[in-house]
């Protein structure tokens, strides 16, 4: 088990990465919601099928998003909490089946992953850690035949949320394996429930049973799982991965360097190295669960393993069999382990760093926007749009969501207590005739003679003539969130890509 030491060290370690990490992307347009419609949304927790498929992290996330304000400090405490007791729990499931030392490295270094910080820093994304924990929870309960609270717990971790499914038919393998048929069998009820109830609910609202818009032929889902593996490698390996790395150091404060360094040094001195034999039968689970989870996102056509951006939340599957590879195989002398815990310390104190530096950046842009005189005095049924800062710049890289993806109306909402008729404008937009085409979505927005853009980088309101809105925009910055985004249009992997994916054309 753990010794005191080591619990309060870890607990200083994630209050030190998430306190200052602040709100970001839908949690912004949920505290502006939640906040002016609190009775629309508890109606719609037990009406509308969205909720309805995830009711306990619905209430988990909206009770924060009512009680919050934005900038309160009392999310990044509720994140510190979710993920240190996520750590917690997850160790005491992997002391099942390795050392306690492995184990503690095991959950540290999975909780932290450099390449799904979406599911540390941000809350909404945190639910793909907390129904994991669930269900790894129900699991060991199940195993210690504790089967009433097990089957109940796997009851709240299934209705967490449609997340889970890779999860539950993942970790069953050790029953399976294990030849214990009837726990096999309880495990899978909760979950078989849901997957039920899920499709009655789906069905009585006319909703998709599957998100996106994928083709389900054979061909289809053949290229959407070979996009899967192929970005998988990427993402773990390839060069998206060492991107992050690199980045990640290269925004690390004085401060950070300073702690880094301190918690190197005591692991390399307390840190006690234990050789395992490997259990085949969690390798293989969570084997499973990666592959799992690759076959619903070929499902939906949707979510590819990327490192950069909020959609990195994904990564969270795969980042349990890297995990378990890294810990039983490359850790195993005190040089390897000690170099590959300050790779994976450093890196993780520079992306929170990150986090940290464009919390107040996005902070300032609202506090800007609520003071600009032109804005406030602008007619709100005119026609509107915002330039700049559609994300977080990570090195090269666009990152954490701000104004893109349709956030530019809930921002100007939380600044000014106005709803303006607004939109982002980047350089996936194009003028044609009378309006601003989206190349990625396909939509198209009326303009007049003048359009109006407010500039959050100079924090002002731009008076452009129509024929000149074109040179505008493809003045403004590219927002990179792939390596290949750097390479010439007609390089191989590309064209690759494009025969897998042909929607990302506009990107590429």
């Amino acid at each position: 088990m753990f010794k005191k030491g080591s619990l309060i060290i870890a607990l200083l370690l994630f209050s030190y990465l998430y306190i200052s990490t602040g709100s970001h992307s839908d949690d912004i347009i949920h505290i502006v919601y939640i906040k002016n419609n609190i009775y629309d949304v508890l109606a719609n927790i037990f009406t509308d099928s969205l909720y309805l498929k995830a009711v306990p992290i619905m209430i988990y996330d909206f009770l924060q998003f009512y009680f919050f304000d934005f900038g309160s400090i009392y999310f990044d405490i509720i994140k510190i909490l979710t993920s240190f007791f996520s750590f917690f729990l997850i160790y005491l499931f992997m002391i099942d089946y390795m050392k306690s030392s492995k184990a503690f490295l095991f959950s540290l270094i999975f909780v932290l992953f450099p390449i799904h910080d979406a599911t540390n820093y941000w809350t909404v994304g945190q639910y793909l850690l907390i129904t994991l924990v669930l269900v790894m929870s129900s699991h060991k309960l199940i195993a210690k035949d504790k089967i009433i609270e097990g089957s109940l717990l796997g009851l709240v971790a299934s209705f967490s949320g449609y997340s889970t499914p890779p999860y539950f038919f993942g970790l069953s393998f050790i029953f399976l394996l294990n030849k214990e048929y009837k726990k096999f069998i309880i495990f899978l009820i909760p979950q078989l429930i849901y997957i039920v109830y899920y499709f009655i609910i789906s069905n009585i609202f006319s909703t998709q049973v599957i998100k996106g818009n994928a083709d389900f032929s054979l061909l289809s889902l053949s290229k959407q799982y070979i996009l899967q593996v192929g970005t998988f490698i990427d993402s773990f390996i390839g060069p998206s991965f060492w991107f992050k790395i690199y980045y990640s150091f290269i925004q690390l404060s004085i401060l950070s360097i300073v702690i880094g360094i301190i918690l190197v040094l005591l692991f390399y001195k307390y840190y006690k190295i234990e050789k395992d034999k490997i259990n085949k039968e969690l390798l293989i689970s969570i084997s499973a669960i990666v592959l799992l989870a690759f076959g619903i996102f070929a499902l939906t056509g949707m979510y590819p393993q990327i490192v950069f951006n909020l959609g990195n939340r994904v990564t969270i599957y795969g980042s349990l069999l890297i995990t378990f590879l890294i810990v039983m195989f490359l850790m195993n002398n005190k040089k390897s382990a000690t170099f590959i815990f300050a790779v994976f310390i450093f890196s993780s104190l520079g992306i929170s760093d990150h986090w940290k530096n464009w919390n107040k950046i996005q902070l300032k842009i609202i506090e800007n926007i609520s003071k600009n005189v032109d804005i406030k005095n602008f007619d709100t049924g005119k026609q509107l749009f915002v330039s700049n800062n559609q994300y977080s710049q990570f090195g090269k890289f666009s990152h954490i969501e701000f104004f893109a993806e349709g956030m530019a109306t809930h921002i100007f909402k939380l600044a000014t207590k106005k709803d303006y008729k607004i939109s982002t404008l980047n350089r996936k937009f194009t003028h044609e005739e009378n309006y601003i085409f989206d190349k990625k979505y396909g939509t198209k927005i009326l303009i007049e003679k003048i359009v109006y853009v407010y500039d959050s980088q100079s924090n002002k309101l731009l008076k452009i003539k129509e024929e000149n809105i074109q040179k505008y925009i493809d003045s403004l910055p590219i927002d990179n969130r792939h390596w290949l985004q750097l390479l010439p249009k007609d390089n191989f992997i590309i064209q690759i890509v494009l025969k897998l994916v042909p929607r990302l054309e506009y990107s590429l």
